[in-house]
């Protein structure tokens, strides 16, 4: 089972790489030219992964800044992922977590803040 399982991936791992390298546009192309077209489609990919990743970096950043301004909020810690801010730590009161999440809100490209902070100082 698992050997089937690992040739029809790998049918589509092959697949996928032929539909990067084929286009109607590339058919008069030389074996070179579609290597090239398909590098440089895999190239463009990657570089969109990467300034996401950097826009994701840069909205955590400003998000801890956002929360550095209250002693309350310093310990808290943030991730990012798309629009999407997780806060997780420990905060004084409900107040302090009401108002971590409101500043999160405020930094422009956040969208949705999951809390996952506790509530109560550390014993």
């Amino acid at each position: 089972m698992k050997k089937v399982v690992r040739q029809v991936v790998f049918a589509a791992c092959v697949a996928s790489s032929v539909a990067l390298a084929w286009s109607p546009a590339a058919a008069g192309q030389t074996e070179r030219q579609r290597g090239r077209e398909a590098r440089e489609t895999l190239r463009d990919e990657r570089d969109q992964r990467r300034a996401l990743h950097r826009t994701e970096r840069r909205l955590r950043r400003e998000v801890r800044e956002a929360l550095r301004a209250d002693r309350d909020l310093r310990g808290i810690e943030v991730s990012v992922q798309g629009g999407e801010a997780t806060l997780t730590g420990r905060v004084p009161t409900v107040g302090a977590r009401c108002q971590a999440i409101e500043r999160a809100l405020q930094v422009d490209g956040i969208e949705t803040v999951v809390s996952k902070l506790q509530v109560g100082r550390r014993e």
